[in-house]
This record gives C-alpha cells, sequence and structure tokens, in this order.
C-alpha cells in the first residue's frame, strides 16, 4: 500500500486534533517561537523558511517537495481541509451545502488514496466570482498600478 501524508500548512498553533494521515508543518517556524509539539517545521533539512514573509504557504510546499518521504502528498492552506458533503438541500433552485453541523466530513488518508487510483491528483472544486482579479487589485491598490503590470 502507498503512504500517504498531508501536511496541514500554518503560521500559528491550531487548538484541532488531527485524523492519522494528517500532520501540522509550521510555516516560517525558522523565525517563530513557542511551536506547539508535534508540529513538523519547514526550517528543518533542506528549506527556504526564512523566505515565509514573502511566499506564504509556498515554503511549506517547497519543504514538502524536498523532504517528504511519503508516494502521496498533499497540502491543506491553513486549515481549508479537502471534505466530502454529507448533505445537501436545495434552495431556489440551487444546491446548497448544508451549515449545520455535521454537514461536511474531512476527507481521511484512505479515502484520498482511493480518489487517486482514478486520478493524479486532487483540488478543490472551482468557485465562481462576480469580481475579477483586476477589479479587486484597482479597487485596494488603484487602477495606475495596474496598468503598469
Amino acid at each position: 500500500m502507498k503512504s500517504a501524508k498531508i501536511y496541514v500548512i500554518t503560521h500559528k498553533n491550531i487548538e484541532m486534533k488531527l485524523e492519522p494521515g494528517y500532520a501540522f508543518l509550521m510555516v516560517g517556524a525558522k523565525s517563530r517561537e513557542n511551536i506547539p509539539e508535534g508540529y513538523l517545521r519547514d526550517c528543518v533539512g533542506e528549506n527556504i523558511s526564512e523566505k515565509n514573509n514573502s511566499y506564504c504557504e509556498l515554503t511549506g510546499l517547497y519543504w514538502m517537495w524536498k523532504n517528504a518521504g511519503e508516494d502521496i502528498i498533499g497540502l491543506v492552506h491553513y486549515r481549508r481541509f479537502f471534505a466530502k458533503v454529507k448533505s445537501l438541500f436545495i434552495y431556489r433552485g440551487r444546491y446548497i451545502v448544508g451549515n449545520k453541523k455535521g454537514a461536511y466530513s474531512i476527507l481521511n488518508k484512505d479515502e484520498i488514496i482511493q480518489y487517486l487510483q482514478d486520478a493524479d491528483i486532487i483540488v478543490k472544486q472551482s468557485e465562481y466570482r462576480r469580481q475579477t482579479n483586476q477589479y479587486l487589485f484597482e479597487k485596494n491598490l488603484g487602477n495606475e498600478l495596474w496598468g503598469q503590470m
């Protein structure tokens, strides 16, 4: 059987018990104090931890690329887990994910391995956004900067 580990990228302590097959990876660990016991750190082995202020979770992705030994690796971005929907509701002709407790179930290691029997990669479902990247950029940073890019 293939080995698998999903790394939960974080920059702070998370009060949460993880399922088997998941592990916390503290990014920017080189410059952090009081890292909780049991957390992996992106500052060991081959790493770019000191660049976390510029590259955010990518320092964790780099660490995974260079140091993880599992056959299958995954990245959970700041507690945004891969999940399956346990309940759907129809509202005004649309499927709505239930917001009641238990509406989601985090994928476990065995389910991830099973999904990867038929696919090379798992990604989140795309989201429709009304605003374009250009609109959001200009709204927050000014339209004169967008034209310089």
